[in-house]
């Protein structure tokens, strides 16, 4: 029998506590595309995400940008605000 292997093990450790909660709260499991990406955008490097429909590519894209600007720290601008709402609205369920 095969081991499976602890889904928070499968996201970075770049990612904040709130975020890593928050996705193994809403998600059994990383998809594959998800951590090859999050592990590009880590090094902040280009990436063009190709897999199917349903396999997780838009949260893969946008969950680390989120998770950086909502750890911004020090910058309590309204456009900062602005931009942290619009973003948190992208992934509300």
């Amino acid at each position: 029998m095969a081991d499976n292997p602890d889904p928070s093990s499968l996201l970075p450790d770049v990612f904040s506590p709130a975020t890593r909660d928050w996705f193994l709260r809403a998600f059994k499991q990383p998809t594959a595309v998800q951590p090859q990406t999050w592990h590009v955008a880590t090094r902040s490097e280009h990436a063009l995400v190709i897999a199917p429909t349903g396999s997780g590519k838009t949260l893969a894209a946008f969950l680390y940008a989120l998770d950086r600007l909502f750890r911004e720290g020090g910058e309590d601008t309204r456009e900062a605000h602005k931009r942290k709402t619009h973003a948190s609205s992208i992934f509300h369920r």
